[in-house]
């Protein structure tokens, strides 16, 4: 089974990952926690902004999880029963083939991370996804100029909205003053 979770900034798509697993670790199933090495905000950690945080495996590629589940399996004795993959819009669309593998041998799969970038395109390997996923969760938030809901991030360097960067992905970096926020289309 692949589920997907995903939606603006500040919609919760990590504290929703965090909560699931949480459950899965209650029921007593084995799971693997990943997130991608350019996330260096939250280091070996997939953390919310509410302050939940579970420690996960840090990759760079897709193609790295089969070699771990392996490991884990083997090392262990214990079968993965579900895999988290946290900022799965960070990862390249060549690893998608992996993930319908892994949920093929009866592994359940759970991505969570941004549907649209900063220009209100989609990013592949979400869009990609969702089109092969068993459960999609979209998730909304509330808009930074007008309140109202929203499914849409701006991107923001120095405070000033940044609509001409042709860079897809800058990582939040308070050294650079670029910050990710949640704005709808009317403010956008």
């Amino acid at each position: 089974m692949l589920e997907v979770i995903t939606g603006p900034m500040f919609s919760g798509k990590s504290e929703e990952l965090i909560r699931m697993i949480k459950r899965y670790k209650i029921a007593k199933k084995n799971v693997l926690l990943f997130n991608n090495k350019l996330n260096t905000r939250d280091k070996s950690y997939i953390k919310s902004r509410n302050g939940n945080k579970i420690e996960c495996k840090l990759i760079n590629s897709l193609d790295e999880i089969i070699d771990i589940i392996i490991s884990e399996n083997t090392n262990n004795g214990k079968m993965i029963d579900v895999i988290g993959i946290d900022e799965i819009h960070l990862f390249n669309s060549s690893g998608i083939d992996k993930l319908i593998d892994i949920t093929n041998i009866g592994i359940k799969v759970i991505v969570s991370g941004l549907d649209l970038d900063c220009y209100d395109n989609p990013f592949n390997i979400t869009a990609n996804l969702m089109c092969y996923a068993d459960r999609i969760q979209k998730l909304t938030s509330i808009c930074i100029v007008c309140g109202n809901i929203c499914t849409r991030t701006q991107r923001f360097i120095n405070n000033i909205a940044d609509n001409d960067n042709k860079n897809k992905i800058m990582i939040i970096d308070d050294k650079k003053n670029i910050e990710y926020k949640p704005i709808c289309k009317m403010c956008k």
